[in-house]
């Protein structure tokens, strides 16, 4: 067999997507013999009164007529003809899924609790043996043709891109086959290096290169550390059967070690217990930039029912880590829900949204609220915000912070949609980013804010079209706080918005460079079949340079 590495499965959602709109047929069509049928017919037809345009798949580009025939194939490789016996034997989301699809598209869902152990190691052995076999066929492919099918399958689920530095990106994904130490079926963390365009997965390692997805990464700035969490499937030896959340991860250098199990922190590390026994998981770690400091969120699971359905007496408590002093501390009590964090690259302060109950004694108000907590334990501070504003405490929503801590973005609801706030500790002011030119909320929903070391450059996500003058819906907007000028980041060479949904930005430390996600085909590197439809590309992640629009596509280079 080739040397090539058995691909992880792209997730179900992103495989559905390109399934559905990417127009490939199921199988791959014999080539025509010399001499056959339709050959012979061709010779005697009368010829045509005119000259009828060619079809679009005969003036297609070979290369991409290639890499959309191998996804084809890539395709057929993952589907598991199934018994009904067997469909019954499967955990129950896999076993819904099967009886609609009549086959198994994503081995994820079988990492669900319960069904049969051995129609789901027969299941997945018969995946991996159908991939392998796709894959000593791929390696025998000119190395451009595996290139271009490797970009294909990395757009299936790209998550999470996060500047390490100014010139590598961290970035998750399930879709993607770059790195030969990546054999496991599941999302995992990648560095590019878009100095160099070397891409590498960097969440494998001794005792966790095995079934378990990675995911919710946080990196350092320098790029020495990075937390994610992680969830798994119950394996004898690995954890509880019914384990069904997540434990995070913390890797620095080649090493990659568990911050905490399902039972408590894991003793050898030396980290000093909240609590003896408390049956706690451990969510949406983020790092701070010198790597010393974790700040996690604490789901306790009272029951086995709880921590696998997450009931309705879950709750939840923000938590620091401390590696230095290898100490935990308690930042809040515990409280019904808790948003997404953000922590200052000093390690000093968390930006995080949740009910009052959390952060202030007696207060039993439901309504989220945003809060500045200092990381040694005084008293947190809660933001005032303007009338009507209500910060988002979404599943995605994370906010973002500035070096220092000073300055905090989030989006918020309003009368008018999601909205882009800035809070500045200094000046004690909250002000709206996602403004248009007259200074009125932009008409649709912004979100996914980023920010700069400093705090004075800014990058969100946004459906509106006046946030800039003749803007374009699906873009990234850049504030520069200094200038007091909004532009558009996600544009082409020749400073047009793309034609694409752009998401997920994120600015370098010195607020030069943005990266993001977008499904634009205007954009420099994206290569597509033409027998795609139009709009039909998956996310790719590209990084640009804001001052003259230069890019680097996943896997490239930019240029100095």
């Amino acid at each position: 067999m080739n040397a090539l590495p058995c691909s992880r499965f792209i997730s179900l959602v992103g495989l559905a997507l390109l399934v559905g709109l990417c127009g490939c047929e199921k199988k791959v069509p014999a080539p025509t013999t010399p001499g056959a049928a339709p050959a012979a017919e061709a010779k005697t037809a009368a010829p045509a009164p005119a000259a009828a345009p060619a079809p679009t798949r005969a003036t297609e580009d070979p290369k991409e007529a290639r890499v959309a025939a191998l996804y084809a194939q890539y395709e057929k490789a993952l589907r598991v003809e199934l018994t009904p016996q067997e469909i019954a034997g499967l955990p129950a989301r896999a076993a819904e899924s099967a009886r609609r699809r009549g086959e198994i598209l994503d081995l994820e869902l079988l990492s669900a609790p319960g069904g049969n152990a051995d129609v789901v190691r027969k299941v997945a052995k018969t995946m991996f043996q159908q991939m392998d076999a796709f894959y000593e066929q791929l390696g025998k492919e000119p190395l451009e043709i595996q290139g271009m099918f490797r970009m294909l399958l990395a757009g299936g689920g790209l998550r999470n891109p996060a500047f390490l530095d100014n010139h590598r990106v961290a970035f998750e994904t399930d879709g993607n086959a770059f790195d030969r130490a990546d054999r496991d079926l599941y999302s995992d963390i990648y560095f590019w290096d878009f100095a160099s365009g070397e891409v590498k997965c960097k969440s494998v390692g001794p005792g966790v290169d095995g079934d378990w997805a990675c995911r919710e990464s946080s990196v350092a700035v320098q790029g020495d550390a990075f937390v994610f969490e992680r969830q798994f499937m119950g394996e004898a030896g690995k954890a509880p059967t019914d384990a069904f959340a997540g434990i995070a991860w913390l890797a620095t250098g080649s090493s990659v070690v568990p911050l905490s199990t399902a039972e408590n922190w894991i003793p050898d590390l030396g980290f000093v217990p909240l609590k003896t026994g408390d049956r706690r998981f451990f969510r949406r770690p983020v790092v701070s930039g010198d790597g010393n400091r974790v700040a996690l969120v604490s789901y306790f699971a009272p029951t086995e029912n709880d921590r696998r359905d997450y009931g309705d007496t879950a709750t939840y408590e923000l938590v620091l880590m401390d590696r230095e002093t290898k100490k935990c501390r308690s930042l809040s009590t515990r409280s019904p829900s808790l948003g997404r964090l953000a922590i200052s690259r000093d390690g000093k302060f968390i930006a995080v949204v949740a009910p009052p109950v959390a952060f202030e004694k007696g207060n039993m108000d439901a309504k989220p609220a945003l809060y500045r907590v200092p990381a040694d334990g005084s008293k947190p501070k809660r933001i005032v915000l303007p009338p009507g504003v209500t910060p988002d405490q979404s599943d995605g929503a994370v906010p973002a912070i500035s070096a220092d801590g000073a300055r905090i973005a989030f989006a918020a609801a309003a009368n008018t949609g999601m909205q882009i706030y800035l809070y500045d500790d200094a000046q004690g002011s909250v002000t709206l980013l996602s403004a248009t030119p007259a200074g009125t909320p932009a008409k649709g929903n912004s979100s996914q804010p980023s920010m700069n070391a400093a705090g004075t450059v800014i990058a969100f996500a946004t459906e509106a079209n006046d946030v800039v003058v003749s803007g374009s819906r699906g873009q990234i907007c850049v504030r520069n706080l200094s200038q007091a000028q909004t532009v558009i980041g996600s544009v082409t060479t020749s400073g047009q918005p793309c034609h694409g949904v752009c998401r997920s930005p994120s600015l370098s430390a010195d607020g030069t460079l943005l990266t993001f996600l977008s499904t634009a085909e205007d954009l420099p590197g994206v290569s597509k079949p033409k027998s795609y439809p139009p709009g039909s590309l998956p996310s790719r992640l590209f990084v640009t340079r804001l001052a003259d629009h230069q890019y680097a596509i996943l896997g490239g280079t930019l240029k100095p």
